[in-house]
């Protein structure tokens, strides 16, 4: 599933936002597919009523299979366009105190950082300031993850910072529900 706010001055520029579907617990991984939905449908409300400005280059979210899934829409649309930058979300409202851990920011690795990992490590920090004081957050270097690979330069070679609550003492249990969802941090993504 692909939904594209097109750029007025490099459309054929993207900035991806990456999510995966198909996971049984209601944070790993529905709601970023859920917040990526309601993101172009308040960008498109803030560009029609002339609130903010279209954006310049194209911003594209899109959500399918981790892993190979991601893998295989790489291979068959880098292509279609110059991918600037990318940032994945994956289980990005945990309830913290069933966690214990903050939310993480995941680096690009060494070979494919840009500017984007410190914009998007910078947006993060001015919205968890005014919006979620309360809830921890970090960044580190590079720790994988299976959502996708586009740092590979076969893949794209486009920095992209992952972006999760690791909930390894929750994961993958098929009995969630909303009462489970940190819902500040659902809230304001």
């Amino acid at each position: 599933i692909t939904a594209s706010l097109k750029g007025s001055e490099h459309p054929e520029q993207e900035i991806l936002f990456f999510a995966h579907l198909h996971e049984c617990l209601i944070d790993d991984n529905p709601l970023a597919p859920a917040i990526f939905l309601e993101m172009v449908r308040t960008v498109k409300r803030l560009v029609k009523e002339g609130f903010i400005p279209p954006p310049r280059r194209t911003i594209k979210f899109i959500m399918g299979w981790e892993w190979i899934g991601s893998d295989y829409y790489a291979m068959r649309h880098r292509g279609n366009g110059q991918w600037i930058a990318s940032a994945t979300l994956d289980s990005v409202a945990s309830k913290h105190a069933w966690t214990d851990s903050p939310v993480s920011l995941s680096m690009s690795p060494g070979f494919s950082t840009s500017f984007a990992d410190a914009l998007f490590v910078d947006l993060w920090k001015r919205f968890s300031e005014r919006l979620i004081p309360k809830i921890a957050w970090k960044t580190h270097g590079w720790a994988g993850g299976s959502d996708n690979y586009w740092i590979d330069p076969k893949l794209g070679g486009v920095s992209n910072l992952w972006v999760m609550s690791p909930n390894s003492n929750i994961w993958h249990k098929s009995h969630s529900d909303l009462s489970w969802v940190e819902r500040p941090l659902l809230r304001y993504q």
